[in-house]
């Protein structure tokens, strides 16, 4: 979706456009990549949306605090707010209730981390990736210089499958790595 103007209510009017358009569901298992076709997905209880908003100008990016930023509209409110500016592409996927979002950012060729928003508590932002990295004993993912951190399925409603891989001097034939997260900053690595 282009921006199109540097106002305020830009994303509330981008909203009422999807609504009239169409929208993504929520479903179960993949998660909706941005930018894409798609320019937003509904939560699974219907009362959230998530937007996807392109700059397609500099003054836009400034605005926007990156190339894209996801929004969230709360239909009950109804507000909008920014919740991830980004720059390159990321996937989204709703808890099976929809309370909460993980956000997979592709930063960059060499990275990419798992944000975790929680819709309840003012859209607060989580960085899984961070929290793994200080948390792990594991030195594939601090030491190589390829790392991509995906957050994969949702288990329940507070607990996620996350996986870590790349490569690099560590590692030059690569490594896979899986741990379960739960909400509240808990890992437990899989097999």
């Amino acid at each position: 979706m282009r921006l199109g103007v540097l106002d305020p209510r830009a994303p509330i009017l981008a909203a009422l456009i999807l609504l009239g358009a169409g929208l993504s569901a929520a479903a179960e298992g993949p998660s909706i990549n941005f930018p894409g076709p798609k320019c937003g997905v509904t939560s699974p209880d219907g009362r959230y949306i998530v937007l996807n908003v392109d700059s397609q100008m500099d003054a836009e990016t400034r605005y926007l605090g990156e190339n894209h930023a996801l929004y969230l509209l709360d239909l009950k409110t109804p507000t909008v707010k920014r919740i991830h500016p980004y720059g390159r592409s990321v996937s989204v996927l709703w808890s099976p209730r929809g309370s909460a979002l993980l956000i997979n950012d592709r930063v960059g060729s060499d990275s990419s981390t798992v944000l975790l928003v929680v819709v309840g508590r003012g859209a607060q932002k989580i960085d899984i990736g961070q929290q793994l990295k200080k948390k792990a004993r594991e030195r594939s993912i601090v030491a190589n210089h390829h790392v991509y951190i995906e957050g994969v399925e949702w288990l329940a409603e507070n607990a996620m499958k996350v996986k870590v891989h790349g490569y690099g001097d560590l590692d030059p034939n690569g490594f896979e790595l899986w741990y379960e997260y739960m909400v509240g900053g808990a890992f437990k690595r899989l097999k």
